[in-house]
């Protein structure tokens, strides 16, 4: 209804006889529901902010302006988009109109906010804190599975001749924050330098050791972006600086692995999807299969597997076995209690005995433990060429 003044003339009762004591007339029953009407009106409709945000921008709504109900955005952005809103209790439908390859995040000067996906709507709320996503918006309302590290060609290389990169690349990957709110970030090219500054973005996050796992992460917040880095952890990683550890982030696929010279360069491997090799080249820290043991084991031997494999994530392991006797037998099983001969219960895993050749064989085994265990009787040498995760 159009805006309009409703008189509403007072009237004082005093008396038995409820005489009109100040000689005003009393207001008519059409008046009074005319009145609440209005004023019915007037509470709910939603006030709503329209902000053109062409070219991408990170603005600061007014505390005027956060008062609005329906905040619109519109504009074909060539940036992410950020919106500050003040850390006071406070609820928003927010319409993401804008255009262009670019993300729209609403969020407190504190906290990884919500973001809002182009040509959607969803309802946010400030908690007095940080801006968090209503539980009742399924309208965009991201998943609840758990997909963290979901990825796309993956491919990762740590090039081993006295260098400390390790190169990141994806199509796609899914990162959570702790909201347990996901986002996906495509195109994923970054280049972590395991000799950079510790704790800082694209680096190492402790310093240096030999012989040690360092494990990939992701990390995105929406003022800095995308960023990877170097961790020794796979459950708990440090935050680059710039970022919290509530931003979004995910563990990648692989490990790599620092060698035992002065340097202590990342070792040469490739991680494609979920499976990593050992990449043998000459003049790297790699020229050779990666020998895990050698020699005359006429009992069952345990071999560690913890230098060639990263047992944290590791959950099947690829080698070679062979001999350099004819005649000798040779076997491998991921436990000791399999048998590593034929004939006997129960079986073994791999096995090979009794040939005029020499023998050579690539194998793949479960990560059951710390060890896997071998026998061989003729010069019998296993090798570690990768793990899968």
């Amino acid at each position: 209804m159009s805006d309009q003044i409703i008189p509403i003339r007072a009237t004082v009762v005093t008396g038995a006889d409820g005489r009109v004591a100040n000689g005003f007339q009393e207001i008519t029953a059409e008046e009074t529901a005319a009145a609440r009407e209005y004023l019915g009106a007037l509470s709910v409709v939603p006030k709503q902010l329209s902000k053109n945000l062409a070219g991408g921008a990170i603005i600061t709504l007014t505390a005027d302006e956060a008062l609005n109900d329906i905040l619109i955005f519109t504009g074909a952005l060539t940036a992410n988009a950020v919106i500050t809103v003040p850390a006071n209790a406070k609820g928003w439908t927010v319409l993401n109109s804008t255009t262009g390859a670019f993300s729209l995040t609403v969020k407190t000067p504190a906290g990884s906010g919500v973001t809002v996906a182009q040509g959607k709507t969803r309802t946010v709320f400030c908690d007095g804190a940080v801006v968090r996503q209503d539980s009742s918006d399924l309208s965009d309302a991201p998943t609840t599975a758990s997909v963290k590290g979901l990825a796309s060609n993956v491919k990762i290389d740590c090039l081993g001749i006295n260098n400390y990169n390790c190169v990141v690349t994806a199509d796609e990957v899914v990162l959570k924050n702790g909201d347990n709110l996901y986002v996906t970030v495509r195109a994923v090219n970054k280049t972590v330098n395991a000799n950079g500054a510790v704790g800082a973005p694209l680096s190492i996050m402790a310093a240096r050791a030999a012989n040690t796992w360092l494990y990939r992460w992701l990390w995105y917040n929406v003022v800095i972006g995308l960023t990877a880095t170097l961790d020794a952890s796979n459950t708990a990683p440090t935050p680059p600086t710039g970022y919290s550890a509530s931003d979004y982030n995910a563990l990648l696929p692989g490990a790599s692995r620092t060698d035992a010279s002065a340097g202590t360069y990342l070792m040469q491997t490739a991680t494609r999807g979920r499976r990593s090799t050992w990449r043998v080249l000459s003049g790297s820290n790699v020229a050779a299969s990666r020998q895990m043991a050698s020699g005359n084991f006429t009992g069952v031997t345990a071999v560690a597997l913890g230098a060639f494999i990263p047992l944290a994530v590791a959950t099947r392991w690829y080698g070679e076995l062979g001999n350099q006797t004819p005649l000798a037998d040779i076997g491998v099983a991921p436990n000791n209690s399999f048998s590593l001969r034929s004939g006997s219960a129960p079986p073994p895993v791999w096995q090979s005995g009794g040939s005029s050749d020499f023998v050579h064989e690539s194998f793949s085994m479960e990560v059951e433990g710390a060890n896997c265990y071998i026998y061989g009787n003729g010069g019998t040498f296993l090798n570690c060429s990768g793990w899968e995760e």
